[in-house]
């Protein structure tokens, strides 16, 4: 079976712009299911790269005002208003509806992380697949905390933006008033016109309210996005200190086995000697057993010839009676 290609960082990059257009944060699990290859340390690496060369380019683009809401403006200043006006409130409902679904995922992809790492500890048996689990969740929380930071900043700019047009808007407005002074008969029209302004003025002035508002809002999300994130990597070092402990005592433990094992060889050794001297033990009891009968037996013959001697000299006497001899004292 030939050997799947190697995955390349535009493939990677392919995958995250999709999962972006769609909606969706690019996770290393998602990118590992779409390419359906490659490892997810690769993938990761090559994610990381993606999402700094995007923060950077992001931090370096400048948004221009549109030019067709400035050639509006100059023709008719009604209309420049009121496309104004719709423009801002869709893309601040495009935003914030956008913004909203990001959070909410942001904030389930944590639920998630923070039941992964609860049940981590009961799943000793899996280290390694766990691990490698959590540091795919926590470059998702990096990435999220990202993501959330640039678009804080895209907002503020936005903002920022509406600003410098309402100032501008407001200086057209004054040219408007100085050529009404000049053009009594539009005066009713330039009357109503000012007053729609004022309106449009006031408008903006909240929609720049709930701008900050919302930009609160995510500051206090992105707050605790880092403590999230800090906890985790507590636990990380507290996961670390763990396995540190455990080969400790796997250390000693191993330590106290070779000990063990060089005590029983030492009584093997005790025990084979105590073998060899009690079997010199058993030979010696087996010769001295032979050489006590092989006396006994020559006590019993010796015993049997002295009762068969008295017997032969009685016998002896009836024929010739010998010269009785003195015994030796």
């Amino acid at each position: 079976m030939p050997r799947p290609a190697a995955i390349t960082k535009s493939t990677v990059i392919e995958a995250c712009e999709t999962l972006v257009a769609n909606g969706q944060a690019p996770s290393v699990t998602r990118l590992r299911h779409i390419l359906g290859r490659g490892s997810y340390t690769t993938i990761a690496r090559f994610r990381r790269e993606w999402e700094e060369e995007t923060a950077s380019s992001n931090a370096q683009e400048e948004s221009e005002p549109p030019a067709e809401l400035l050639r509006a403006a100059e023709r008719i200043a009604r209309d420049a208003w009121r496309r104004a006006r719709e423009e801002a409130e869709a893309d601040l409902a495009q935003e914030r509806s956008k913004l909203e679904e990001d959070r909410r995922k942001a904030f389930a992809e944590l639920e998630s992380s923070m039941m992964l790492i609860d049940s981590f500890e009961e799943q000793c048996r899996q280290l390694a697949y766990r691990n490698e689990q959590i540091q795919t969740e926590l470059d998702t929380t990096r990435f999220n905390r990202n993501w959330a930071r640039n678009e804080m900043a895209r907002l503020e700019k936005m903002v920022e933006d509406l600003t410098r047009e309402r100032d501008r808007k407001s200086k057209r407005v004054d040219l408007l008033e100085k050529a009404a002074l000049d053009r009594k008969e539009m005066m009713v029209n330039t009357q109503g016109m000012l007053n729609r302004l004022n309106e449009e003025h006031k408008e903006l002035k909240e929609a720049h309210k709930r701008g900050k508002e919302e930009r609160d809002a995510l500051n206090a999300a992105h707050q605790e996005l880092k403590e999230r994130a800090a906890r985790l990597e507590q636990l990380e070092v507290d996961l670390r200190e763990r396995i540190a402990e455990r080969s400790e005592m796997l250390k000693n433990e191993t330590a106290q086995v070779r000990r063990l094992e060089e005590k029983a060889n030492e009584l093997t050794v005790q025990v084979i000697r105590l073998q060899r001297e009690c079997s010199d033990h058993e030979n010696a009891k087996a010769d001295l057993q032979s050489r006590l009968e092989k006396e006994v037996e020559t006590n019993a013959n010796l015993a049997h010839e002295l009762k068969a001697r008295p017997r032969d000299g009685d016998e002896g006497e009836g024929r010739q009676k010998p010269k009785s001899t003195p015994r030796k004292g």
